[in-house]
């Protein structure tokens, strides 16, 4: 057996339980392997059914036996399973929100461990959907909970999860990554077996350290070769003239030191015989469209096009105008839903030039440089088809990713080792901080008084309704952000007030952000949704309801989208009174750097709530802490180490390992 078989090579596992792990994303013998538990159960300490009442909305566990199993329907048409238990003295009644499968394994007249989060409903407190597990069977004092899908239960994960670390996988010779370690740290297969099989949750975390440097060494790997096929295999069209000097004195702009060198490194990635991978990454304001621009004329120049893609249509139009401003010479033209204009030097548009009869149109025409603004606004499918924008055969154009997303240089070279990186991190002449204030309710009368002092000078203002966690349903948001729409209609009923949020269409939010921007002096009430794809010049004033549910880095990005234009601007951060978010709140405040308030982000929210949706096709992050900035620096010298000695890994093993982690390449 091999890391990189399939799921189905594991005895006992047929195509239907094959079928149910691709829900998980579970394809091969090591994503079953290092499918690790999200939590486990601790049975040793245990407490009656009697004492639910003193530990309500703690993590308990209780032994029970099961009385009775009745299947019903919620008014809402949800199923539900009412399982009532009893420990010999107490009855409770355990609701399980779901279809009948997740209490199937629950027999009457069996005794179980349950274990979950207290909770009180109708003066009662209980657990709603309990994890559990038969006494009989639990030999341990812990026992692993993952994550499921319908049809599996933790039981197939431990069984079959077990076969594989019985197997004949030579675990010892794939852990080359341990000649690179201290001796007293745990071995691959000493690593799995621990967090598979605790006995101490203390090794356990030992353990996913160890398996996080395999992690991160893994994707700086698989990075490395990714950018070795990109070098040998693609080539791209000649760049033969880089009139930039020239460019620059037409311009009525004086740029920066950062977004000069920033050219600088494009012009050497055009001299270069293979295509540009670079992300350029900016606050919002700091001039990467003014630079991308430049990059268009060099393209141009050079009798080559340049497509550019925006998330949005009123930010494809918003480039439009800017770049139209700056350079008068161009021949620029804006494909989107509603217009579909080619340019001869550059086509600035949204989703639809991936469209077919667009990527059509581009294959007939030399494209130089595609660039992508935001690039993970785009979906997975969306992102494979921008990869091959304007390519012909193995002749792909340059490409450059715009991300106002401020990322400290050690985690972007871990996310993104593929590809090149510039930081813009100084501002354009003219610049203003914006005043920013922490507010309470009751402060709330006096700043909307302010606030329609600003309004009535002709400047816009953007409600933010506080976002919403993973656990709260959608339709929640909704209601969260009409309910702040009401209150601020009725308050500023004097002004056009419009509401957006993300179960609108793309066309009928573009409609409204259209609107809002031709409406000075308006309001605009949304969701974070505008976080990405709003710049509006007269947008002066920003209010967050909410605003210790939000991360420094989103409230940063927010806060670029007023005062564009050089004027005043005021962010009010409404907040509850606890001290831990007042005292985040006051460090964003103070702070400007968008790069110090993630690293502040790392540490007190941690990396997923940071980076997660950067992670998706990088190596997809499963256990490594990118806020763990020292152990992501010893993994990565690890990876140069071994990519020292070995730099085309040619080593068996390493490939095995490699070619079981790595996610599929787009130039394969």
């Amino acid at each position: 057996m091999q890391l990189s078989d399939s799921v189905a090579t594991v005895s006992g596992i047929g195509d239907k339980s094959a079928d149910k792990l691709a829900r998980l994303k579970i394809f091969t013998v090591r994503d079953l392997l290092f499918h690790l538990p999200k939590r486990y159960n601790d049975f040793s300490q245990t407490i009656s059914l009697y004492e639910f009442d003193a530990h309500l909305d703690e993590e308990v566990t209780t032994r029970a036996t099961v009385i009775s199993k009745a299947f019903l329907r919620a008014r809402t048409g949800r199923n539900l399973t009412a399982v009532t238990v009893f420990d010999g003295k107490v009855r409770k009644t355990f609701m399980f929100f779901g279809p009948p499968y997740i209490t199937a394994d629950l027999k009457k007249n069996q005794s179980y461990y349950f274990y979950g989060k207290l909770t009180a409903y109708r003066n009662q407190v209980s657990i709603t959907n309990p994890s559990f597990s038969p006494i009989e069977e639990q030999a341990s004092k812990f026992s692993t909970i993952y994550h499921l899908t319908a049809g599996l239960t933790n039981k197939f994960f431990s069984k079959n999860i077990q076969k594989i670390l019985n197997s004949d996988i030579n675990f010892s010779k794939l852990d080359f990554i341990k000649n690179y370690l201290d001796d007293k740290t745990l071995d691959l297969f000493q690593s799995l077996e621990i967090i598979h099989n605790p006995e101490d949750l203390t090794l356990v975390e030992i353990a996913k350290k160890r398996l996080a440097i395999d992690e991160v060494v893994l994707v700086r790997l698989a990075n490395s070769l990714r950018r070795k096929k990109w070098q040998k295999k693609l080539q791209t069209n000649k760049y033969k003239t880089f009139p930039v000097t020239n460019i620059l004195k037409n311009l009525d702009l004086t740029l920066t030191n950062d977004q000069l060198q920033t050219l600088e490194d494009i012009v050497v990635d055009f001299k270069k015989s293979e295509p540009a991978n670079r992300i350029i990454q900016g606050d919002v304001g700091s001039g990467k469209t003014i630079v991308a621009g430049v990059a268009g004329a060099v393209t141009a120049n050079n009798n080559l096009q340049t497509i550019i893609l925006a998330p949005t249509e009123i930010l494809a139009n918003q480039h439009l105008s800017s770049l139209q401003k700056f350079f008068p010479s161009l021949d620029i033209g804006i494909f989107t839903g509603s217009k579909k204009i080619w340019g001869k030097d550059i086509t600035i548009g949204t989703h639809a030039l991936l469209e077919k009869k667009a990527l059509e149109h581009f294959k007939k025409n030399k494209v130089g440089l595609v660039i992508v603004d935001e690039q993970h606004r785009f979906g997975v499918n969306q992102r494979s088809k921008i990869f091959g924008l304007g390519a012909r055969k193995n002749v792909y154009p340059h490409f450059l990713s715009l991300t106002a997303t401020p990322i400290p240089r050690t985690i972007a070279l871990t996310i993104y080792g593929d590809v090149d990186l510039s930081q813009i991190k100084s501002f354009p002449k003219g610049h203003r901080k914006v005043s920013s204030h922490i507010l309470t309710s009751s402060q709330k009368p006096k700043a909307y008084k302010f606030i329609q002092g600003e309004l009535k000078k002709g400047n816009s203002a953007l409600f933010i309704a506080p976002i919403i966690e993973e656990s709260e349903t959608t339709m929640g948001e909704i209601e969260s952000v009409k309910k702040l729409f009401l209150e601020v209609d009725k308050y500023f009923h004097s002004q056009k007030v419009f509401l957006l949020h993300g179960r609108l269409k793309s066309s009928e939010k573009d409609q409204i952000l259209s609107d809002f921007a031709n409406n000075p002096g308006s309001i605009l009430v949304s969701t974070p949704v505008v976080e990405v794809g709003i710049d509006i010049p007269d947008l002066s004033i920003l209010v967050i309801s909410s605003s210790e549910r939000f991360g420094l880095s989103q409230l940063h990005q927010l806060r670029g989208r007023i005062g564009r234009r050089g004027q005043e601007a005021y962010c009010f951060l409404f907040h509850s009174k606890d001290k831990t978010d007042s005292q985040r709140l006051k460090h964003f405040v103070s702070e400007h750097d968008g790069g110090k308030l993630a690293l502040l982000d790392l540490k007190t929210r941690g990396a997923g709530e940071t980076y997660g949706y950067l992670q998706h096709g990088k190596g997809n992050f499963k256990i490594a802490d990118l806020s763990s900035i020292e152990e992501i620096k010893k993994a990565s010298n690890i990876a140069d180490k071994i990519l020292l000695t070995d730099p085309e890994l040619t080593n068996p093993y390493i490939k095995e390992y490699l070619q079981s982690f790595a996610t599929p390449d787009p130039i394969d």
